[in-house]
């Protein structure tokens, strides 16, 4: 939606906060849903709650599409945050299915370029349907693309690597996933909850930066639509090479010393953050956001292989929900929060020193995480 958020506030007569406030329902949704799709996704299976969430977020998609009024606009972000929910716990939890720790960071970090790449197509393809063909077919089109990946994936997943089987019996499963071994295994982890604040605070940077960085080129440097979504994929086309080689830098110059990256990372976001506040060359800008954009998306593999270190195997797809349902609080903040700064202040200075203090808070919460040691597959 972020690419064509300036065709919705002029065709919808909408300000920023209004905008932020119709995404809010997705994350809010969606942070709601991560503990059970989580849940589910252990106790069922990855493959059925990935199917079922990719076909209710292209459902979700094309009522959007069609939609005139706010409540219509906020009930199917409600709903596309529900759907989306199910797919990322049960995806993480597929990776450590069919990696052993060794080569999780590595894994997820290839596994994870699947975002920025996707976040630059959609970039392009939507600033492109938007100014062709109006705002509304930039979410048509995701509705066919989406309902042709569901069924590709219903055919294709495996949730347990070649080879590999259960041991456990159904009982036994069952009690497993009592709520008495989940609420000592997740809910009493208390590295989990620091995990998900540190989470936190990097989504907030994150979708501040995903959703409002096409608006705040088009208005501070006056650009066409078509170009502020060129220009503002930069951010996620280096997340690329940031994700694929975060596993190997981590292994190899840092000893596999997961929270040690991540920390070296944020520290690079604070200061690039606080530099951007000051800038007003539109290289430089760009220059900067491709350095925060890299810095940042380094660090999620990370975070989520760190969680899987420090949770106990059979609850990876749990412990992984509750890790990034705590962190949607972040993302929440990210659409409604930034669109109330540029409103209030009309600019978006402050904005960029809120973001290098989160990065700093987020660099605190993880001081107290401690690097797994759990060596068990799951």
């Amino acid at each position: 939606m972020s690419a064509v958020i300036p065709l919705v506030m002029e065709d919808l007569k909408l300000s920023h906060f209004r905008v932020g406030f119709i995404m809010s329902g997705f994350f809010i949704a969606y942070a709601l849903s991560q503990f059970p799709a989580g849940y589910l996704s252990d106790r069922f299976g990855s493959k059925k709650v990935i199917t079922i969430a990719g076909f209710l977020s292209a459902l979700s998609n094309l009522f959007f599409s069609f939609s005139t009024r706010l409540y219509h606009f906020i009930s199917f972000q409600i709903l596309n945050g529900i759907s989306q929910a199910g797919a990322y716990a049960p995806a993480v939890k597929l990776v450590g299915n069919w990696f052993p720790q060794s080569r999780r960071a590595t894994a997820l970090g290839i596994f994870l370029t699947c975002i920025p790449i996707f976040t630059i197509i959609s970039y392009w393809l939507s600033s492109f349907l938007g100014e062709s063909f109006g705002w509304r077919s930039a979410f048509f089109v995701p509705f066919v693309i989406l309902s042709c990946v569901a069924l590709i994936g219903f055919k294709v997943i495996r949730d347990l690597s070649e080879g590999k089987q259960w041991t456990q019996t159904g009982e036994e499963r069952d009690s497993d996933f009592s709520a008495s071994s989940i609420k000592t295994a997740i809910l009493s982890n208390r590295p989990l909850w620091l995990l998900g604040a540190c989470l936190g605070g990097i989504s907030f940077i994150e979708y501040t930066y995903l959703m409002w960085l096409p608006t705040f080129l088009f208005e501070t440097f006056e650009i066409t639509i078509v170009k502020a979504g060129m220009f503002s994929s930069i951010y996620p086309l280096l997340g690329i090479p940031a994700r694929f080689i975060t596993g190997w830098i981590c292994d190899f110059c840092f000893h596999s010393r997961k929270k040690t990256l991540i920390i070296t990372a944020l520290i690079g976001v604070t200061i690039l953050c606080f530099i951007l506040s000051n800038t007003s060359s539109f290289l430089w800008t760009i220059l900067i956001l491709g350095g925060i954009g890299f810095s940042i998306q380094l660090t999620e593999p990370l975070i989520f292989a760190l969680q899987m270190d420090i949770t106990p195997g059979r609850y990876i797809g749990t412990g992984a929900s509750l890790v990034n349902g705590i962190s949607s609080i972040g993302s929440i903040v990210a659409m409604v929060g930034p669109g109330f700064i540029i409103d209030t202040f009309h600019s978006y200075r402050v904005l960029f020193l809120i973001l290098s203090g989160a990065a700093f808070a987020a660099v605190v919460s993880l001081l107290f995480v401690p690097e797994g040691k759990r060596d068990e597959l799951c």
